[in-house]
């Protein structure tokens, strides 16, 4: 992924949950605006990959042999399936497209997407807290991100309407005002998966990052007044473990 791509889907992946603070703090760079997070799913493909520079100061570099890469291999990601072919404009590319779930066999709970019809979709919004838990010391005070994400039209492995639970998930970098007026920090990313239940090809889910951090036993501090909330990644799992969907356009 250049490194342009990767700015751009920052940008794209990202939810700011603020409130207003009268407090010295909270004056982390961040927008006035982000409330509202949208994105359609595609199908997950493996990644088309050269090989590059795994481990040492080459990380992440094409290569050709593990002597330009000291202290590291070169090797194709293991997530990744070399090019065997080129475009009519010579670029190279892996045919035919595989999905993580064609890759491992097309286990039969796993899921595909109807040809007939069928989307998928996530949305997130930041607003008021509604969960009063011991956890979140001034609820009535406090924000959340609350997560929602549809499914439509999901076969299994076998071709018929899918009935199982996958899971959406996310890596989630939070950038806060600590408790009780403490510093401006961004914690560690937190990875975190949300049960997504699909019955007769149909999926949704209705949950919220402060229920996520209550779930977890408070290791982050739900419901605090001022969080700016990046979504570092995310992709929806299905019951076989692969990798099924992950946000883009058609």
């Amino acid at each position: 992924m250049t490194s342009t791509m990767k700015i751009v889907m920052s940008a794209v992946l990202t939810v700011l949950v603020s409130a207003p603070s009268t407090d010295a703090q909270c004056a982390f760079d961040s927008p006035t605006k982000a409330g509202k997070f949208f994105v359609s799913l595609v199908a997950a493909f493996p990644e088309c990959g050269y090989f590059r520079c795994a481990g040492g100061p080459n990380g992440e570099t094409p290569c050709v042999a593990s002597s330009e890469c000291p202290g590291g291999t070169c090797e194709v990601p293991h997530t990744a399936i070399v090019p065997n072919t080129t475009s009519a404009t010579g670029v190279d590319a892996c045919a035919p497209p595989l999905t993580f779930g064609n890759s491992a066999g097309n286990p039969s709970n796993g899921w595909r997407w109807d040809p007939a019809g069928s989307s998928g979709s996530v949305q997130a919004k930041s607003g008021k807290n509604k969960l009063v838990h011991p956890l979140i010391p001034d609820p009535e005070n406090s924000r959340d991100v609350f997560l929602q994400a549809k499914l439509t039209g999901i076969l299994d492995g076998t071709g018929v309407p899918a009935n199982g639970v996958g899971s959406l998930q996310m890596v989630v970098r939070l950038t806060f005002q600590d408790m009780f007026g403490g510093p401006d920090m961004t914690s560690i990313d937190w990875p975190m998966g949300i049960q997504l239940v699909v019955i007769d090809g149909k999926g949704s889910l209705k949950h919220s990052l402060n229920q996520v951090w209550v779930n977890i036993g408070g290791l982050v501090t739900p419901g605090l007044p001022c969080r700016s909330s990046e979504i570092v990644s995310l992709k929806v799992v299905d019951p076989a473990g692969n990798t099924f969907a992950a946000p883009g356009l058609r």
